[in-house]
């Protein structure tokens, strides 16, 4: 039975395609993607990527007549009713496109699933445009900003989009970036799903100085974003702000070793505290935060132990507390280097 039904429609495919072809060109359009097809499943790819085409001159009408042709000539799939959907939506019918997308919502092939989802959650989105601008003029008046982008007169989802992310890279490069993390706080929290706010979030942080926030952020679109453009921007940052990362890093480590030492000296550890900036002053020898936290015990337990130590000038007290400091680092390295 099976091999009956192949061998059918092998015979009808290049029937099929004719027709197609032909019904493209009676309405106007040359059938450039139903060209050299050699299999059923070259004709669904091509045919829909001939109704992309055909969404994109305006033609959507035309494009649902062919896939209404090759449903009916059996050519049918999930993503031929994504086709129909988006077509229909063109034609100012909504409630049609909704009623497929929810319909594909509940399949089992998860890549169309979520493609459903995301349509309906961008038509959503679309619908509560007018509220979300109405929010958005209220950022713009506590930041005293006029947009340059973004208008009234946006209603359509992708449209809207493009211009809230152009808004946020105006107001980053003309210096307003606590406005543009704020918009990019709010677009995601309203629904807009592209990826390229996350990259343009990174872009504000690093204009904060959260260097490592930023890497974070183009290390996961690096590793996970499906859009090739984004991953090159996020590993061209990544590459670019390397030396800045790893002179973060360090000073995050350092840090570290200064809060510890902190922790013990307020848990009355004090010995503990200054063996415990002793170590990592031997792993970050040009640490300044860690050198100067050592300092600053070192002049606590002198002004508690030494009676005399108020009536030195402040510049004996510094050089001493130096020379003491440095003593005692010399002293760490050599029992760090015994046997």
């Amino acid at each position: 039975m099976n091999k009956r039904v192949d061998s059918w429609r092998a015979q009808l495919q290049p029937e099929l395609l004719k027709d197609l072809s032909d019904l493209c060109r009676r309405g106007g359009h040359e059938p450039t993607a139903l060209e050299n097809i050699k299999s059923e499943a070259d004709l669904l790819r091509c045919l829909l990527h001939q109704c992309v085409l055909l969404r994109e001159v305006g033609a959507a009408a035309l494009s649902l007549a062919l896939l209404d042709h090759a449903e009916a000539g059996g050519l049918s799939s999930g993503w031929t009713q994504d086709s129909r959907a988006r077509a229909l939506m063109l034609l100012q019918r909504p409630d049609e496109a909704k009623a497929i997308w929810r319909n594909l919502r509940r399949q089992s092939d998860k890549r169309l699933s979520d493609v459903a989802g995301q349509q309906l959650i961008q038509l959503e989105v679309e619908d509560r445009i007018p509220e979300i601008w109405s929010l958005l003029q209220c950022i713009a008046e506590k930041h005293s900003w006029t947009y340059g982008r973004l208008s009234s007169e946006l209603s359509n989802y992708s449209l809207f989009e493009r211009a809230l992310l152009e808004e946020i890279i105006l107001a980053r490069e003309t210096g307003a970036s606590s406005l543009s993390l704020e918009l990019i706080h709010f677009a995601l929290k309203a629904g807009f799903r592209s990826p390229w706010f996350h990259d343009n979030r990174a872009r504000a942080l690093l204009n904060h100085g959260e260097v490592l926030a930023a890497c974070r952020i183009w290390r996961e679109l690096e590793a996970c974003s499906a859009l090739a453009d984004l991953r090159a921007a996020a590993a061209e940052m990544l590459h670019r702000c390397h030396r800045q990362e790893q002179r973060a890093l360090a000073a995050q480590r350092e840090r570290e070793w200064v809060d510890s030492a902190h922790q013990l000296h307020q848990k009355g550890n004090v010995m503990e505290a200054e063996m415990e900036l002793l170590k990592g002053w031997i792993l970050y020898p040009e640490s300044e935060p860690i050198e100067k936290s050592l300092i600053e015990l070192l002049e606590q337990r002198r002004c508690k132990e030494d009676p005399q130590w108020s009536e030195l000038s402040p510049a004996l007290q510094r050089g001493e507390l130096s020379l003491e400091a440095q003593e005692a680092f010399l002293g760490a390295v050599e029992r760090w280097l015994e046997p």
